[in-house]
């Protein structure tokens, strides 16, 4: 949760009064937006730790440089206290059914083996692309708008992924991500195991193109039991 802070400026001859901000205390409050920022923070060679830690300030509390530059230092070490979260790994959320974003209700399809052809066919694509907000778009193949039916004419599918974008936090992302990905795993391992076995008691294939078929077959099999990919 966010914890609030009433920050006083630096002593001068006049009382100055304090200002009340939130400061955010975990991943739970960082959103997929949020954190593309932060890694441009963190990725930029540019800048000192120093410079780093005033850029964080700067983003996640929207305080400006005078503001940071004026501010008690004691207030400015309890905003970095606070901010220590950064450097801690992502926790992943458990999904659930159903998600509020930007005031909209989402239902969320949780289980590959629910999934539209139109749903398949597009996170199969976006997965082997490398377009901006991949993530969220991916994401958007699985959240739909409560009422509506994937890639109905009942809403715009960008203004979904814009929502994820924005207000999707960072951790119920990767929990969701993570849960599509292990579940569609299981799926597709499932349907390889019964493909196989299917072939195997198929007497009217030729032996030799079986076995060839067969032995791709386990081949993808070994790979995605290793944790690979058959992209």
């Amino acid at each position: 949760m966010f914890e609030r802070f009433k920050i006083a400026k630096a002593k001068t001859k006049d009382k100055v009064k304090g200002n009340i901000i939130n400061v955010p205390t975990s991943w739970s409050e960082i959103s997929l937006e949020t954190m593309d920022k932060i890694a441009e923070i963190s990725n930029n060679k540019n800048y000192t730790d120093e410079q780093r830690e005033t850029e964080f300030i700067k983003l996640l509390t929207s305080l400006s440089d005078t503001d940071i530059d004026n501010m008690n230092i004691v207030d400015y070490q309890k905003i970095l206290g606070s901010l220590k979260f950064l450097n801690q790994p992502i926790s992943k959320v458990l999904p659930s059914s159903s998600i509020t974003l930007n005031g909209k209700q989402y239902n969320v399809l949780l289980y590959p083996s629910r999934m539209t052809a139109a749903q398949f066919l597009d996170y199969k694509t976006i997965m082997a692309s490398d377009m901006k907000h991949k993530t969220s778009r991916l994401i958007a193949c699985f959240v739909v708008p409560e009422g509506s039916t994937y890639a109905d004419e009942t809403y715009n599918p960008d203004d979904v992924v814009n929502d994820i974008y924005k207000y999707m936090s960072i951790e119920y992302a990767y929990g969701l991500t993570f849960f599509f990905e292990s579940q569609y795993k299981a799926f597709a391992t499932g349907i390889l195991a019964y493909s196989i076995r299917e072939i195997k008691k198929d007497k009217t294939l030729p032996q030799e193109m079986k076995s060839q078929v067969l032995k791709k077959l386990e081949e993808v099999k070994a790979i995605m039991k290793n944790g690979g990919s058959t992209e």
